[in-house]
């Protein structure tokens, strides 16, 4: 499952700076990759009542999209300005400075939340902090025109906009700090401490987050260099820099504590052929027509809607065509998929088998029953079944769920005694 960090912070403040160097250095996406809302801006600070509601729409939409981009492509993404800061600071600022009327601002909030909703939570928010006069000082310098457009008063404006944001802040969401005024994050030493914060707090694991802002000093268990806050709990980085691990996966998949294995057929399932002629012997692309490539459609946006439904209730999905196989563009030898799947399901808690006649997610599902995990069985008419699907039973933690399509899938696991299942003999 692909992980998201959020780097908060005014302009000035070096956010961006640190959210492109985590990006760089994790291997991960940045986002927003390429920001043409910045257009929005000369027209923006020349008539605001006329043009703040556009440019937050352009903002919001142009992030969104980069967001949901990634994530359907399994990346790891590094946020530069989370949307909550787009809903709880800027939209929020317009609207106080009535730029922005408050039939507008309820339509952009209603859009910037539904998007907040459909993406995972991020594994941890960083706040770049920086004193005003710092901010001003840097803003300043910098040479860009938009920047000396900002009318009297704006910075000073948002910047208590941000401080009035930090304080009604969720204080059981994972935040750290990082004081950008007294570490010159331009500095590499300091972005390698940063770095080596980060791998210490993936070490930090249990079931949930419980974090307070603006600690003094975190607690005796965990010493971190730069960044302030309390991590009680946390959760694993996916990454090839940050190697420590509560547990260790084979795949590239994110580590989390609830994790449900999605077993589902591949071969000839909405795929389009593997192009590229392996050189090696014995990969899943030997034969043609293989296993192919999964695109973005209607198969993968199943698979990706069940993801949906799991983390609505909390829950952590595995989806190996993705996790594992790259939707189809890693080339693995029959031994790789066999070690890497049966792994991922040791780690799960339960898993969620559309069987069809699939010989893998039959082996996969039999296997977790064979330890004694829940299971959900997908039947499908769209798909071929096969006897031991056809004739698998419900009991007490196997629960069947039948549907006429492979797009029905996550409507059928979003039924109201599906999800009380889940709950019930899951989470039990």
């Amino acid at each position: 499952m692909p992980t998201i960090i959020e780097v908060a912070g005014m302009m000035g403040s070096g956010k961006s700076t640190v959210a492109r160097f985590l990006a760089e250095r994790l291997h991960w996406d940045y986002i927003p990759r390429n920001n043409q809302a910045k257009a929005f801006l000369p027209d923006l600070f020349a008539d605001r009542a006329r043009w703040a509601f556009s440019t937050q729409i352009a903002f919001l939409v142009n992030k969104a999209i980069d967001i949901e981009k990634s994530l359907r492509a399994g990346q790891s993404i590094v946020v530069d300005r989370s949307l909550a800061e787009d809903i709880d600071v800027f939209a929020q600022f317009f609207r106080d400075n009535e730029h922005i009327d408050e039939r507008s601002f309820q339509t952009y909030t209603a859009l910037a939340t539904h998007f907040r909703e459909e993406q995972p939570s991020p594994w941890i928010r960083l706040y770049c902090s920086c004193s005003l006069s710092e901010i001003e000082r840097r803003l300043c310098s910098r040479t860009e025109g938009f920047q000396r457009l900002y009318p009297h008063g704006h910075i000073e404006q948002l910047f208590g906009r941000y401080c009035a944001w930090l304080e009604a802040h969720d204080k059981g969401f994972p935040i750290f700090t990082v004081d950008t005024e007294k570490h010159d994050i331009r500095v590499k030493e300091v972005l390698d401490t940063l770095i080596q914060d980060l791998d210490t707090l993936s070490t930090v694991h249990s079931g949930s987050i419980q974090l307070s802002l603006f600690e003094e000093s975190p607690p005796p268990r965990v010493s971190l260099s730069l960044l302030k806050g309390k991590p009680e709990n946390s959760f694993g980085l996916e990454s090839q820099e940050l190697a420590k691990k509560p547990r260790q996966r084979k795949s590239d998949a994110a580590v989390h504590p609830l994790s449900v294995y999605l077993a589902a057929p591949f071969s000839g399932m909405d795929t389009t052929p593997f192009i590229e002629k392996p050189t090696k012997v014995g990969t899943l692309f030997q034969s043609d027509p293989g296993h192919g490539i999964i695109p973005d459609r209607r198969y993968r946006r199943a698979l990706l809607g069940v993801e949906k439904v799991l983390a609505s209730i909390g829950l952590s999905t595995v989806i190996p065509h993705r996790d594992v196989n790259k939707w189809g563009t890693r080339p693995l030898s029959q031994k790789q998929g066999y070690e890497e799947c049966t792994s991922e399901v040791d780690l799960c808690i339960a898993i969620i088998a559309i069987l069809g006649a699939s010989t893998g997610v039959h082996y996969e599902f039999g296997y977790a029953r064979g330890l004694g995990k829940p299971a959900i069985v997908v039947r499908c008419e769209e798909l071929p079944s096969s006897f031991i699907g056809s004739g698998v039973v419900a009991s007490n933690n196997l629960k069947i769920v039948e549907c006429s399509r492979i797009s029905d899938i996550p409507k059928r696991l979003s039924e109201q005694d599906t999800r009380q299942f889940m709950r019930d003999v899951f989470l039990g």
